[in-house]
Formats: C-alpha cells, structure tokens, sequence
C-alpha cells in the first residue's frame, strides 16, 4: 500500500468496500473476513480459526485442498468463477488470490465475492 492509513481509517475503509473477502492464512485456518452491509454468503463466527477445508461441504473439499496446495507451491496465483447463489440465484464472481510478502513468501490467501447485480443498482453515472 502506498501512504499511512490509521487502523481506524483501515477499518472503515475494509468495512465500505463493495467486494466481500474472507482471509486465511498460511497455515490454513480462517482468520477474518470483512462485514460490508449486505453479505453474500454469511459467515459464523465459529469458524474463525478452523481450517478452512473443514468449513466446506465434504464434496468439495478435495478441490479447496488442491487450490490451497497449488497457491503454496506457486502453481496457482489466482483463481475465479461465477457462481450462481441462493434461490434467486444471483449472479456472483467468486475469486480467490494468494497473499505474499514482498519477499514472495506465501502468507495465506484471501477469498473475494462480488454481487453484481447489486453493483450495477448502485451504478453512479458520471458527473
């Protein structure tokens, strides 16, 4: 990041964010996420520092390990996907980028959600 931020200013401006983001770290426990007003997928807060495999459904967690795998060996660096969600089925970009240091050691990964339709009522014309 460019310029100093105070964890006041910091928070806020991770709370106002559209983009929802959950965060674990490199040894693969979940150890935050964001709370925009409207939440994609809802969180518990049981789930802080579990791994995060054993916060999936059992059908999918072979994927989730070979993601997490492959973002540690340096095979993956990023990864996404539309995912339809909830009865409406609302059309969501799910994303998932690893975290490094600025020496290039893995820190985790942070996994994002995009609602779009709500993006696009929220559109601002420009001035």
């Amino acid at each position: 990041m460019v310029g100093k931020f105070s964890d006041e200013l910091k928070d806020a401006l991770l709370e106002t964010l559209q983009v929802e983001f959950t965060v674990v770290d490199e040894n693969d426990i979940i150890v935050g996420w964001n709370k925009p007003k409207t939440r994609v997928f809802k969180r518990n807060e049981e789930v802080l520092g579990k791994e995060v495999r054993e916060c999936h459904p059992e059908n999918v967690r072979d994927k989730v390990h070979a993601l997490i795998e492959g973002m540690k060996s340096g095979k993956i660096e990023k990864v996404g996907y539309w995912s339809g969600f909830g009865t409406e089925k609302k059309k969501i970009w799910v994303e998932y980028r690893v975290l490094r240091n600025k020496d290039g050691k893995y820190l985790g990964c942070v996994e994002t959600n995009l609602e779009l339709e709500e993006a696009e009522k929220k559109q601002v014309e420009t001035p």
